[in-house]
């Protein structure tokens, strides 16, 4: 009886940790130096949605999150006719069309407004991410004019640390825009060339959903990779197969693609806050027969990462919590637990 409560307990918890965060959210906008601000531009503002939000989650990013930031406003800025334009091939597809709440081919796109929004959250760091921010963005603005400004700028925060999964389920949920990207604060996805690979396949293939994907580098970091991390990542791929799907090869690459109406409903169903989330929205996406295109991504491993704060063995409680997560997942939803909302009926999950 010991044995069954408590495995019936350690299942329960992520459900029990999705629900007390969306009870108990506090999210509180920090200030940046003015030019970067939404509200700044223009008196059509509050009729203009942006283009492209990027998510960025940040924890304990102090070091690594300037040079992201930087490389992202760099590419914002020279490539933004491209984007523009593939943003709105995306606009006009019509599968994804379907799945708008509104009619995107008659969806005035932002003229008077940047096009481009980042939106960092701040997942309760301790150390100095804040600051770091707001001095590289102060260093930026006065080589920066207000007509050349491609992208505006928010922070949200989350005054406790809530993990990887709310903190990109609190920017997707604030963001506007009609396509939205997450991406890793670490910046290991090169986005020059992932995000147009992202908007053209989400275009070509007529879906609301796009995933990067390193299953293509997996024979070169195996070489790479220590024998136990090699073991866990095969564990872990099987259990996804097994408790989740077998549709994507990748699913914790932190790349990855929404149109508005698809972000919406995908986070606003979202449980899971910490790192298996990746799993349930595959899963959730099943279940609203949202279609995903999977894309690979220029990648490179960057010195930093969450998983390696613990060693060894930090990183097999991190596997097992994924998959203890992964069985919640697999059991909330099978047996009902879990309902699922359209995008409209958002407002009663939370």
């Amino acid at each position: 009886f010991i044995t069954v409560s408590a495995g019936i307990v350690t299942i329960a918890w992520p459900a029990l940790q999705a629900k007390q965060f969306r009870r108990k959210c506090d999210v509180f906008e920090e200030d940046v130096p003015s030019l970067w601000r939404s509200d700044c531009h223009s008196s059509q503002q509050k009729n203009s949605r942006p283009l492209l939000s990027i998510i960025i989650p940040a924890y304990n990013e102090q070091s690594r999150l300037p040079s992201m930031l930087a490389s992202t406003l760099d590419h914002l800025n020279d490539a933004q006719h491209q984007l523009v334009g593939l943003c709105q091939d995306v606009l006009d597809s019509s599968h994804v069309e379907s799945h708008q709440t509104e009619n995107t081919s008659a969806t005035k796109l932002p003229t008077s407004v940047p096009p481009f929004e980042l939106i960092i959250i701040n997942d309760g760091s301790n150390d100095g991410t804040i600051s770091s921010i707001q001095n590289f963005l102060e260093n930026r603005q006065n080589s920066t004019s207000r007509s050349s400004l491609q992208a505006t700028v928010r922070i949200l925060t989350l005054r406790q640390n809530s993990g990887k999964g709310a903190a990109i389920r609190t920017g997707m949920l604030h963001s506007s825009a009609h396509v939205c990207l997450m991406a890793d604060a670490d910046g290991a996805t090169e986005i020059s060339t992932g995000l147009p690979k992202l908007l053209q396949a989400m275009a070509s293939e007529k879906t609301p959903v796009a995933f990067g994907s390193r299953a293509h580098l997996q024979q070169k970091s195996q070489a790479t990779r220590t024998a136990s991390r090699t073991i866990l990542m095969h564990g872990f791929h099987f259990f996804v197969k097994v408790l989740c799907s077998s549709r994507v090869q990748d699913t914790q690459c932190g790349f990855k693609l929404f149109t508005h109406a698809a972000a919406q409903s995908l986070f606003g169903n979202l449980h899971l806050t910490r790192w298996a989330f990746d799993t349930e929205l595959i899963v959730i996406a099943e279940r609203l027969h949202l279609g995903i295109a999977e894309v690979g991504v220029e990648w490179k491993e960057v010195e930093g990462s969450k998983l390696d704060d613990g060693g060894k063995l930090g990183l097999a409680i991190i596997s097992l919590g994924m998959l203890r997560d992964m069985l919640c997942v697999r059991v909330c939803y099978s047996l009902g637990f879990w309902a699922m909302y359209e995008s409209n009926d958002r407002r009663k999950l939370d």
